[in-house]
């Protein structure tokens, strides 16, 4: 065993073919590129969540909330020097949060079916 080696046990794996591609495959999806550091996380957990897909739609909802967060403070602002927001405002408004709630939606149904 090399001195600066911290592991001092190893494990032998066989793969036919067909096993070799649906592990590449496998680590692939799970955007790992080190195949002994995939291995050991499957041995020793059994699963390797990739969160990529739903941090891209987090960033999109949090961008969509930002936009939508200065909008309500610009049409707070002329409510007050008007005295009422104007219709096109909370039209805007609307169309703004009916972008954001599918995107809640499909994150939320993703987060739950990893806990599954």
């Amino acid at each position: 065993m090399k001195k600066n080696r911290s592991r001092e046990f190893t494990i032998k794996v066989r793969l036919n073919m067909e096993e070799m591609d649906k592990l590449e495959e496998n680590l692939k999806k799970a955007g790992v590129t080190n195949r002994e550091l995939y291995a050991r996380k499957m041995l020793l957990d059994g699963y390797i969540i990739n969160l990529n897909e739903v941090s891209c739609r987090l960033r999109e909802i949090g961008r969509l909330v930002r936009i939508s967060a200065n909008n309500i403070n610009q049409v707070a602002k002329r409510a007050n020097e008007t005295g009422s927001p104007h219709e096109n405002d909370v039209k805007q408004l609307i169309a703004e949060f009916d972008k954001l709630f599918p995107l809640l939606t499909q994150s939320k149904s993703a987060l739950l079916s990893l806990t599954n």
